[in-house]
């Protein structure tokens, strides 16, 4: 008898573990790169956010600026009380001063306390002040009292012209380092407090600076002791006789 063949499974792709290998097809090879955006694209972005939001803040700054100039300005100047000052008042109070102040300079002996009266203080101010003839000064028990109508034309600005700060500060006059400081203390324009950032950045200032480095008067600071307010009254006390404070 002649051996009957062994049957031999027959492999088909159906019942192999492993999928046939796929042909390979131009139409299939790799699959094409997502295509880059370019770098100013990106640049363009950039910028055009940035000029976005710098229209947005000059817009608001003009709105902002706007509504302050509304709120604390006015079209007509505030009556501060008159001062008459004439030059012969001047010219004496000066003179005063300047024979007072040698005594603070040369100190060969005890010296007594200057007085300054309100309506003094404000000649003073008349000549040498910041405001000059737009404030009115009062001397309180422990701080000034500056009453002040400030026209704005002279500040160049269109949309302030024909426009007044009209106001009210308190200052705090000290002597310290041999220097005169006055540190405002509060303010308010048009019968409203100022923003707390603006009175801060003033605050930041001392008022009584100019006063130092006048020749007049620097001397003179230089050798005081202290100062003290009275109602309607300032009183410079000179330092005991000896080296002067350094500047």
């Amino acid at each position: 008898m002649s051996a009957l063949p062994v049957d031999r499974p027959i492999m088909s792709h159906e019942s192999s573990d492993f999928p046939p290998a796929s042909p390979t097809h131009p139409a299939l090879g790799t699959p094409t790169p997502k295509r880059r955006r370019r770098w100013w694209v990106y640049v363009l972005w950039v910028f055009g956010s940035l000029m976005v939001l710098g229209i947005a803040l000059f817009v608001s700054a003009i709105l902002y600026w706007n509504s302050l100039v509304k709120k604390y300005t006015t079209t007509t100047a505030k009556a501060l009380p008159q001062i008459e000052l004439t030059d012969d008042q001047f010219t004496e109070l000066q003179e005063r001063w300047q024979s007072y102040a040698l005594l603070f300079i040369r100190r060969e002996g005890p010296i007594p306390p200057f007085e300054l009266s309100g309506e003094e203080l404000n000649l003073f101010a008349r000549r040498f002040g910041p405001f000059r003839k737009h404030a009115y000064a009062e001397i309180l028990d422990t701080r000034l009292r500056l009453q002040f109508s400030v026209p704005l034309d002279e500040s160049g600005n269109p949309s302030l012209k024909g426009r007044f700060l009209n106001g009210i500060a308190t200052f705090n006059p000290e002597y310290k380092d041999g220097r005169l400081r006055l540190k405002l203390v509060t303010a308010e324009a048009n019968n409203k407090a100022i923003p707390r950032w603006i009175l801060s950045r003033l605050q930041s200032f001392n008022w009584a600076e100019a006063l130092n480095r006048r020749p007049e008067f620097d001397l003179a600071i230089r050798a005081m002791d202290r100062i003290e307010l009275q109602t309607d009254k300032i009183i410079l006390y000179p330092a005991p006789v000896g080296p002067m404070s350094p500047p």
